[in-house]
């Protein structure tokens, strides 16, 4: 995943990348194994796009911040995950309209800036409307 969002070309100075147990020194940005929940929410806060696999925790806090989450799915296949569960989250997701599913293959520049132009609404701020 880190390989094909680099090759959108999108990828700068300003890019945070939260790796987990990835390794990787030779990227652009800001590199982080880990982050707490405060860092966490204050980059997606200031994010253009948010990508991330299909946890459901992650995935609640991009949406109830207010962005449009891309998400894909780690797979057994690959050696992500000891199943492929998150297919099915990130299906849901896409199926629902409230952020978009991508496999590996399907990340370039037109996808992540699609989802730059979507804004989520709250629970909360949608019983305003109406």
């Amino acid at each position: 995943m880190i390989d094909a969002i680099l090759d959108t070309g999108l990828c700068g100075p300003t890019t945070v990348w939260q790796l987990g147990c990835t390794t990787r020194s030779d990227l652009p940005g800001q590199i982080y194994q880990v982050l707490s929940d405060e860092e966490f929410t204050n980059h997606i806060v200031h994010a253009d796009a948010v990508i991330t696999h299909s946890g459901v925790g992650s995935i609640l806090k991009i949406l109830d911040l207010g962005k449009c989450p891309i998400v894909v799915p780690r797979r057994s296949l690959r050696n992500e995950h000891v199943d492929d569960h998150q297919e099915q989250i990130a299906r849901l997701v896409g199926d629902s309209g409230i952020g978009l599913s991508l496999e590996v293959g399907e990340i370039n520049p037109e996808s992540i800036i699609s989802a730059t132009s979507i804004s989520i609404a709250k629970v909360d701020d949608v019983s305003k409307l109406g």
